[in-house]
């Protein structure tokens, strides 16, 4: 790992700093958007909060050096950060016993699931094209299939994604990087 073999040398000193940034996963709900119904339903986002390992995007995507976060303002920021507020854990087999009782079968057994109006649990997974987007969509999409989601993975330039997901909701799943400010009363 490169910032490992920084350490190593002696040479260079390497400081982590807090960031003011924060990793999203966002869910398109618009009533009016071009998602598949079965992302309207309560059951498929907590499946997929329950498929999310946190831990594991850290250590893969940030070696280690990101601090997962259930709230839009980074821990970073102190009192406007809500410690209270708990993610919902790991746990894929809760994750698959709450899609088979929403009905969500694999009738087809390809291991993606169909909701009930028979359409496959399959997902547009839009970021940023940046080799770190990458590797958070990659990681993600793994997570997903252990509870029988498929994604399909759409590197597009900023403006791109935005126009597709700002007031029209033609997308499913996005992957947005925020960059909060020292106040941040724009994101509350």
């Amino acid at each position: 790992m490169a910032i490992q073999n920084l350490k190593d040398a002696g040479s260079v000193e390497v400081a982590a700093i807090g960031s003011y940034g924060v990793d999203e996963l966002t869910i398109n709900s618009s009533k009016d958007g071009s998602q598949p119904k079965s992302l309207m339903d309560s059951a498929v986002h907590l499946a997929i909060e329950y498929a999310l390992d946190r831990k594991r995007i850290s250590h893969v995507v940030y070696a280690g050096y990101s601090r997962p976060s259930p709230t839009m303002i980074a821990p970073v920021l102190g009192d406007w950060h809500n410690s209270d507020v708990e993610a919902v854990s790991f746990d894929p087999t809760a994750g698959n016993r709450v899609l088979d009782d929403a009905g969500c079968g694999d009738s087809d057994v390809d291991g993606v699931r169909e909701y009930s109006d028979g359409m496959p649990l399959e997902y547009r997974f839009m970021a940023e094209d940046n080799p770190s987007n990458v590797c958070v969509l990659e990681t993600i999409s793994d997570a997903l299939a252990q509870v029988g989601i498929n994604t399909e993975l759409m590197l597009l330039d900023y403006d791109s994604q935005l126009a597709l997901t700002a007031g029209v909701g033609d997308s499913d799943l996005n992957d947005w990087k925020w960059h909060m400010d020292v106040h941040p009363d724009f994101a509350m």
